[in-house]
């Protein structure tokens, strides 16, 4: 088995893990194994976790997920909201358009900054969220070059491994997986009262008779060239998130052939689905379906 597999997999049991409810059992735990979690202890120093009122560019947040901590560190601001990116300590795991940073950490001392865009408001990360360290000022630096288009790649000693699209490498699917984690930390995702900017389109059934056909796993996340589709189980909805760059402007949106123009292209667009076919969503099937262009 390859070490990428490896990884993957351990990183799949980490998300799975299932708390133990009871007594915990009796065990023994030898000099050394206590003189190794002494040491860890000693790396966390009480100030690097201590509350940090003042959000900037580079601080690094830890907010506690079931099993597996999300991470994530501030981009920018703008006059609302911050821009952050979703960090993982999985950094062998990511693509070539991560950053892979030093940053010490009791579960590691590296990780990669991923291309996952969070926007975040300010009483989510004062909070929800643990203030945990803050990024080195070049790395801060190469983060906000590469995502204002000044640099178009990142250093290559610096970044992940590229890999050919749709061909279901672990890179892929470890970002879609991540996408799918960190998405119920998006503002609207939150806040009910930001779902007032959504437009919301219906499906006609007779759009989605042939995705009943098309074989898959189940999923609930497909990336998109500019747009993110996302499927809320829950609500039994589909949610469309445009490329920051197309949000605000006038833009043409086709699905299934259907098309939609906007003034202002939203936030968030939510499909609704047919009644009959609300458990039987296949989102790439939808997704390769769908596409947006910006009208100049």
């Amino acid at each position: 088995m390859r070490l990428i597999e490896l990884i993957y997999n351990e990183y799949k049991k980490a998300l799975s893990q299932q708390k133990v409810e009871g007594e915990a059992p009796e065990f023994k735990v030898s000099k050394e194994e206590v003189d190794k979690i002494l040491k860890i202890l000693d790396k966390v120093s009480p100030s690097k976790f201590e509350k940090n009122e003042k959000i900037e560019a580079g601080n690094v947040y830890e907010y506690p997920d079931e099993n597996l901590p999300i991470f994530f560190t501030i981009l920018d601001k703008t006059e609302d909201l911050y821009i952050a990116l979703v960090m993982t300590p999985y950094w062998q795991l990511a693509s070539d358009k991560a950053l892979i940073v030093d940053f010490e950490h009791p579960i590691s001392n590296k990780f990669a900054v991923l291309p996952i865009i969070l926007n975040l408001d300010e009483e989510f990360i004062k909070n929800e969220a643990i203030y945990i360290g803050k990024l080195k000022k070049e790395d801060i630096d190469i983060l906000q070059k590469f995502y204002n288009g000044e640099i178009e790649e990142l250093p290559k000693d610096r970044r992940g491994l590229s890999y050919p699209e749709g061909e279901g490498f672990y890179q892929e699917q470890f970002l879609k997986d991540e996408i799918e984690r960190t998405f119920k930390m998006q503002v609207f995702a939150q806040s009910p009262e930001f779902w007032e900017e959504e437009t919301i389109i219906e499906l006609s059934p007779e759009r989605l008779e042939k995705q009943l056909l098309a074989a898959g796993e189940e999923k609930t996340v497909y990336r998109g060239k500019n747009f993110t589709l996302f499927y809320n189980k829950e609500e039994k909805i589909l949610e469309l998130e445009p490329a920051e760059e197309l949000i605000d402007k006038p833009a043409a949106l086709e699905i299934f052939g259907e098309k939609y123009e906007f003034e202002n292209l939203p936030k968030v667009i939510q499909i609704a689905i047919p009644e009959e076919f609300k458990d039987n969503i296949n989102i790439d099937y939808i997704g390769q379906n769908i596409t947006i262009k910006e009208v100049k």
